[in-house]
């Protein structure tokens, strides 16, 4: 496996639909770009897998990126630079890093949309998980989507809420988990 896709098991987790098509509407958009996806979990017709590497090719108006976790600091630079450079908007799924370096010096750039409870991801089978391990953001970048997300300044940071609904199986999986989501 390429480095840039080789990473622990807990973060293969697939993005559901029901979330990608929420931020779809949400932002007022439809995805051009998947950039980080296998050939079973693509959500674009357009995407990347690690043999492309999604952090060296470029980027269509509007990517999608749900990256490993680990290799946020690159995929938030390439995402800045992506909408400052290109005009690209993209948005980007990422846990909460408010201790990375990443987050205070380019996350803070675009704009944070904060899910008001823990997302539920699919697990590489396309099993409901009970909850993420961590909170989770998306980081929204690109200077045409701040209609979307509310009444944004061109360079100021904002932070707006995402009511995210209970998706399918997530309360049973919870159950099964023991926990709440």
């Amino acid at each position: 496996m390429s480095p840039v896709y080789d990473v622990p098991r807990e973060q293969g987790m697939r993005t559901p639909r029901w979330l990608f098509k929420l931020l779809e509407k949400t932002l007022g958009c439809r995805f051009a770009l998947d950039a980080f996806a296998s050939d079973t979990n693509a959500l674009c017709r357009r995407y990347y897998t690690e043999r492309d590497n999604g952090l060296e090719r470029p980027w269509f108006d509007a990517t999608f990126a749900n990256p490993p976790f680990k290799l946020m600091g690159k995929a938030m630079a390439k995402a800045f630079y992506e909408a400052d450079d290109r005009g690209v908007r993209s948005a980007v799924i990422g846990p909460t890093g408010c201790s990375q370096r990443w987050f205070h010096e380019i996350a803070v750039c675009g704009t944070i949309l904060v899910p008001d409870h823990r997302l539920v991801y699919l697990n590489p089978d396309g099993a409901t998980t009970a909850g993420a391990m961590a909170d989770t953001a998306i980081y929204v970048f690109g200077q045409a989507w701040s209609r979307a997300v509310g009444d944004l300044l061109i360079d100021e940071f904002r932070v707006r809420a995402l009511n995210v609904p209970d998706a399918p199986g997530q309360r049973a999986a919870a159950a099964r988990a023991g926990g709440r989501s």
